[in-house]
């Protein structure tokens, strides 16, 4: 088999993510490629061109995926990636799909749980008979660098069940904590307002204009407005969905 850093995401998950997860998963409790939302819509000239579609890596359920009760995401990377490099695109996931568990893998280990010591990864590490979980920073510098002890697998898989049925039987005060966590992020939004952009482009439409009664070249403004034109339907389509979502969480 090659190294695990020449290999694809695709091959990666094929290795390592996917068997692991059928350790511990039926295959009717699991959705691979996920699609769950259409790609968006912008305009090119005249042409209106779909974005590409969001699409889970995995969708894992609560028994069997009939019930319709997802209960995590898992997003892949390849080994190039750290074991976060998809946790940030998982949870955006999951606040989408109101699902309430997010992890990520790069064929290494899952962000399943962080050392309280040294705030680091635990990494998972199989051997013939059992396996188990180490935080990645005592498994590559030593016990000096980190001395937080070894976790069995069967035991850490035991909280996590744990977890999951105390959220389950807690669902109220799920659903508050995550309408509280969508909440935040649509207050976080950083990108531009529709007012800045249209400010922008009246100063730019009124160089444009006195270039062009001076015959001197606009092609530069011409192009930095029509990039603005497409970032003010971007907002708007931002806009809209963020609405959409203030809708959703007085619906939850």
């Amino acid at each position: 088999m090659i190294d695990k850093s020449q290999m694809t995401e695709e091959e990666i998950k094929l290795n390592y993510i996917t068997p692991a997860i059928l350790e511990k998963w039926s295959k009717t409790s699991i959705r691979m490629e996920y699609y769950f939302k259409s790609g968006r819509i912008t305009i090119d000239g005249k042409k209106a061109v779909r974005g590409e579609a969001n699409k889970a890596d995995y969708l894992l359920y609560y028994g069997d995926m009939s019930n319709n009760f997802p209960i995590a995401i898992v997003e892949a990377k390849d080994n190039n990636h750290s074991p976060l490099g998809g946790l940030p695109q998982a949870i955006k996931y999951a606040i989408a799909m109101d699902v309430p568990f997010a992890f990520a893998s790069n064929g290494d280990s899952f962000t399943i749980c962080y050392c309280q010591r040294c705030g680091d990864i635990y990494q998972r590490i199989k051997n013939n008979q059992s396996a188990s979980w180490k935080c990645a920073t005592r498994v590559e510098n030593g016990p000096t660098a980190c001395d937080a002890p070894l976790v069995p697998e069967r035991e850490l898989h035991n909280a996590v069940l744990r977890g999951i049925n105390m959220v389950l039987s807690g669902r109220d005060n799920m659903m508050t904590k995550l309408r509280e966590n969508i909440e935040w992020v649509l207050l976080e939004e950083s990108s531009a307002t529709i007012d800045e952009i249209d400010a922008k482009l009246e100063t730019l439409q009124q160089k444009l204009i006195k270039r062009a009664g001076a015959k001197q070249d606009y092609e530069d403004l011409a192009d930095e407005i029509d990039a603005l034109r497409t970032k003010r339907l971007e907002a708007m389509t931002e806009k809209a969905e963020r609405e959409g979502l203030k809708v959703r969480i007085k619906e939850m």
